[in-house]
């Protein structure tokens, strides 16, 4: 029962399979080539048809159909007008490209770089130095005569020079006339750089108002004319953001925080929405 059960390749059974191979071989009638009875038939040729491209004059074309109907604005403005919306159009784009600058002193630059950062419509803010005339200073080499700085890159339409004034102010010591929290020496130590008359006013504005929030203690933070602005070297470049650790440690060792908390805590001046210190 076990081989009945059994099927091949082709489903029959193993005795069906016996009787298959049995069976009677017809050999397939060769029919010859050509008496085969396919008839063959010519292709018939058939002549492409030509079909012409029909021209269209230059005048008639729908572009120029679409062009005497829509002239060029330039055609039918006045040329005085066009001129006058031309320079107005290049001035207004100039404006919207033109990148602002502001340099503080606020003692060591990575927590004044890192704080900066914080405000929007701020760029790219740039450690280094300045106020000095030693050319080409650096951290392991000679800065004598040069402020710990910051240059900041802001947008006016987003924050204005004077909150950025006010932010600067609330995030340092500004009666420490000898450098900033336990960074102590002449580069550690406060000032504004200033590049214009205006600018000079309204920092001078912000630090007579400071001067009334502290009637007791005298303002030790210059203002003081820009000078060239030099790059501190690039390991020190975001090195808060690069150096998160080494950076949270100096920091709260430093105890900038604790102070700028205990000296600002009861002053509402110049929030203005800010980050708060630290």
């Amino acid at each position: 029962m076990a081989s009945t059960a059994f099927r091949g390749a082709h489903g029959l059974a193993k005795h069906d399979m016996a009787k298959h191979d049995m069976a009677k071989h017809v050999p397939a009638k060769h029919v010859p080539a050509k008496h085969s009875p396919a008839k063959h038939f010519p292709a018939k040729h058939v002549p492409a048809k030509h079909v012409s491209i029909k021209h269209v004059p230059l005048k008639h074309s729908p572009a120029n159909k679409a062009a005497r109907r829509w002239p060029p604005i330039a055609a039918i403005l006045h040329p005085g007008l066009m001129l006058s919306l031309m320079l107005s159009l290049g001035s207004a784009t100039g404006a919207r490209a033109e990148a602002r600058k502001a340099y503080f002193a606020g003692g060591c630059f990575w927590c004044v770089e890192a704080d900066f950062q914080k405000l929007d419509g701020v760029g790219d803010v740039i450690s280094g130095f300045t106020g000095g005339t030693l050319a080409n200073p650096s951290y392991r080499g000679n800065h004598q005569g040069h402020y710990e700085a910051v240059e900041v890159n802001y947008d006016d339409a987003v924050i204005s020079y004077a909150a950025l004034l006010r932010f600067f102010w609330r995030h340092i010591d500004p009666l420490d006339s000898g450098g900033q929290f336990c960074d102590r020496g002449f580069s550690y130590q406060s000032a504004i750089f200033v590049s214009s008359d205006a600018e000079r006013r309204a920092a001078q504005a912000t630090r007579d108002e400071v001067d009334a929030l502290f009637p007791d203690a005298e303002v030790a933070t210059a203002i003081l004319p820009a000078a060239r602005f030099w790059p501190v070297e690039a390991y020190h470049q975001e090195y808060a953001s690069k150096n998160p650790l080494r950076y949270g440690y100096y920091r709260r060792k430093c105890g900038r925080d604790r102070r700028v908390k205990a000296l600002w805590k009861d002053k509402s001046w110049g929030l203005e929405g800010s980050a708060p210190p630290g």
